[in-house]
């Protein structure tokens, strides 16, 4: 999760999407998986999270994390939320 780098992929009416694409390399296939991106200021406080689910992610696969926000940050921090 620490290596998960996100780009802005498209901005929209205000709203831009970051996305990035996750290779599962665990020896483990997830019936469901969630992080949530904690969005920071230049002060590192927490001005947003963004939750992001995945389903049925089998071991080697890749999926495209992605999310879209309003606001205006300076850094994310990424948590692991959820691994069943």
């Amino acid at each position: 999760m620490k290596t998960i780098r996100f780009k802005q992929t498209k901005n929209d009416y205000g709203y831009k999407t970051y996305s990035a694409n996750v290779k599962n390399t665990t020896d483990f296939s997830f019936k469901s998986f969630s992080v949530n991106v904690k969005l920071l200021n230049a002060n590192k406080t927490v001005i947003d999270t963004q939750p992001i689910f995945i389903n049925d992610w089998d071991k080697g696969q890749t999926n495209r994390f992605e999310f879209t926000t309003n606001k205006r940050f300076s850094n994310y921090n990424i948590v692991k939320d959820l691994v069943d």
